[in-house]
């Protein structure tokens, strides 16, 4: 995979991690010079590969984290 792309794809999931769900529009704001089916073609991806959930349908369509991608809650709080 070329690093744009793992760099695109990891932009995403730090948004998403930061608040809680994105929609297209927060990633077209942090990803502005990509073109939207580049963008969408990676939220994409990241649902195939477990790391997000799509809740809603085409316009009112959010990513969620998946709560299996997730660290589990002690190892986040419990280890310092």
């Amino acid at each position: 995979m070329d690093e744009s792309k793992q760099e695109r794809r990891a932009a995403i999931l730090r948004l998403a991690r930061s608040r809680g769900r994105v929609c297209m529009a927060d990633v077209r704001g942090i990803l502005p010079y990509w073109h939207p089916e580049t963008l969408r073609l990676d939220l994409a991806h990241l649902v195939d590969c477990g790391e997000l959930r799509r809740k809603g349908a085409r316009r009112g369509r959010v990513y969620v984290l998946d709560a299996a991608s997730e660290p589990a809650y002690e190892s986040n709080h419990l280890m310092g």
